[in-house]
């Protein structure tokens, strides 16, 4: 169920780019017309859109793939503005080198090449903007997220990181839960002080053994799991406590 709601997210938000792609693209015909009208000893005559209506066909699925190739689409949480636009940015440089190597394979000449930079300009001005009105407007009608740790602390300080860097009303670290054999090899105080200088401002709530309490007291939407190479043996049962509890897990691992 869970996975099924981010695809239909995912989807209509690609449905909404596809749109504002197609917004960019009369745009930047609009600007082509006006440049041929403007200095017509410069810019040649361009035939009307309907002439080229392949070319819209190509541009527009070629932008989508683009932003999904670089990541654009990823989830909401870990978002920020800062990695929207670089995405972005990518995303158009990219598509525009891949416009350009197709239209010269194809030897099509007669299509002007600064319409196609012209929509790459235009649809990362509307795309940010997009992107800057979810931003304002999403605290208005989003919950913020609770987010469990389970795993080492040591393994889980880049997506902490990562996390502290969203907005307050984005998301709330609630806490870490260890690994349960740390828990038998160490006190409490001591574990407890190791998550204090390793991850600093995240509570330590006990041992993962503790799960199922912890998300029955708390309302967490989403555990994000990195348990360690020599901890792996635990990874199963945390996910199927989740999938019990109806609780979002991401595996943060790098194995």
């Amino acid at each position: 169920m869970l996975k099924r709601s981010f695809q239909i997210r995912y989807q209509l938000e690609q449905m909404v780019d596809a749109s504002i792609a197609v917004f960019a693209f009369s745009l930047a015909l609009g600007c082509r017309h006006w440049l041929t009208n403007w200095r017509q000893d410069i810019f040649s005559a361009f035939d009307p859109f309907w002439n080229h209506a392949w070319l819209y066909m190509l541009l527009v699925p070629l932008w989508i793939f683009m932003l999904d190739f670089v990541g654009f689409y990823q989830h909401r949480i870990v978002r920020s503005p800062g990695t929207m636009l670089r995405k972005l940015l990518q995303a158009n440089v990219f598509g525009i080198i891949t416009a350009f190597f197709i239209l010269y394979i194809l030897k099509i000449k007669h299509i002007p090449r600064i319409l196609i930079l012209m929509y790459g300009g235009w649809d990362i001005i509307v795309m940010w903007f997009k992107v800057m009105m979810i931003d304002y407007l999403e605290p208005f009608w989003t919950k913020r997220s609770n987010v469990l740790f389970v795993g080492k602390p040591e393994d889980l300080i880049e997506v902490a990181v990562r996390l502290k860097e969203m907005p307050p009303w984005k998301v709330h670290i609630l806490g870490v839960l260890l690994p349960a054999s740390l828990g038998e090899q160490r006190s409490s105080s001591e574990l407890a002080a190791h998550v204090k200088k390793v991850l600093e401002g995240v509570p330590f709530l006990g041992t993962a053994s503790a799960l199922p309490e912890v998300l029955h007291a708390q309302s967490v939407d989403y555990v994000v799991l990195n348990p360690g190479r020599e901890h792996f043996d635990e990874v199963q049962r945390t996910i199927d406590i989740c999938e019990t509890e109806g609780v979002e897990i991401w595996l943060a691992a790098a194995f």
